[in-house]
């Protein structure tokens, strides 16, 4: 990580100003790494370190404001400590059943792929992910598939997208059944699918906003799977570019950004709001996982449901 601590670091005086929200190292236990000033009472600081390998319970230490061992960190913002759940008296929030640092995760990833270049992790995880999207960019990128999307409705396009969208095992079997009916009306196809290649084209609140909007005005029958779901929204963009856009799985995704405690501010109907929050987390992950060979957003997915799946946050909310 950055901004290592000085090889001698100097103890803060008894008493140091540590105001909520200050950045901090411990003075004595540099392994704890980057500390955020979380609650402070009339006698003590309580911080929490994003490398203290503890749970929720343990995971904001209460220190003596008297006892100095404290000392600012030359930094201004950090992806991690910016995005805390919200706290209540230096408390993590219940839906944190468990916590794990970004190490732990990274040692659990590892002990089942060496590196994001070994056969078994290419095979498992994204050479099927990698072929999709090949697939993907190329259609929306071509001559026929920039005609279909410019040239109106039809049932071609309509079929065209419910097509690709089969490609991949992203959805749910029951959001891809309820896609693709939703799919016969060639209409609202066509605008999903128009919506989804401005919002590729010029990401943005805005074609964000209007591709949510259209996906939720998709026609559903009643007794059916929700069509409106992060996966149907999210699944053809970043098939289409991975190095930028992201994709939102609610379980895998939820639990693992409440393990590693980073607040997503999800909500089911997706939004702008959480989607720019996962950017910004993905893209932390992505440069902490570059030194293993991780090479863009699919790898970044495929990292969190291999820590996911083997069981390093499974008690955690879905």
């Amino acid at each position: 990580m950055s901004d290592l601590p000085p090889r001698t670091p100097p103890l803060a005086a008894p008493g140091g100003d540590f105001k909520t929200g200050a950045f901090v190292r411990h003075a004595t236990r540099p392994e704890w790494g980057l500390g955020k000033v979380v609650y402070v009472d009339d006698g003590h600081v309580h911080v929490y370190f994003t490398d203290l390998e503890a749970g929720p319970g343990e995971a904001v230490v209460r220190l003596s404001r008297a006892a100095g061992m404290l000392f600012h960190a030359d930094v201004k913002s950090d992806v991690i400590l910016d995005h805390l759940p919200a706290l209540s008296n230096g408390k993590l929030p219940s839906r944190c059943k468990v916590r794990i640092t970004e190490k732990q995760a990274v040692d659990r990833f590892t002990s089942s792929y060496s590196n994001f270049d070994s056969d078994g992790y290419l095979r498992a995880e994204r050479h099927y992910a990698w072929q999709t999207h090949l697939l993907v960019a190329e259609w929306f990128q071509s001559d026929e598939g920039r005609r279909l999307l410019t040239a109106g409705p039809s049932e071609e396009l309509a079929y065209k997208i419910r097509d690709l969208l089969a490609l991949t095992s992203l959805l749910t079997s029951r959001e891809l059944a309820a896609v693709q009916e939703m799919f016969e009306e060639i209409d609202a196809a066509s605008r999903f699918a128009a919506a989804t290649l401005a919002f590729v084209n010029s990401p943005s609140e805005v074609t964000f906003n209007r591709l949510v909007g259209i996906t939720g005005n998709l026609p559903a029958e009643f007794g059916r799977a929700p069509v409106l779901t992060w996966p149907v929204v999210t699944a053809l963009p970043f098939l289409a570019n991975p190095m930028e856009l992201v994709f939102l799985k609610p379980e895998v995704t939820r639990r693992m950004a409440d393990a590693l405690c980073f607040d997503l501010l999800y909500d089911a109907c997706p939004t702008w709001t959480t989607y720019r929050r996962l950017q910004r987390w993905h893209d932390h992950l992505l440069a902490r996982l570059r030194p293993l060979g991780a090479r863009d957003f699919i790898d970044v997915h495929g990292f969190l449901s291999v820590v996911a799946a083997s069981g390093a946050a499974k008690s955690s909310t879905r």
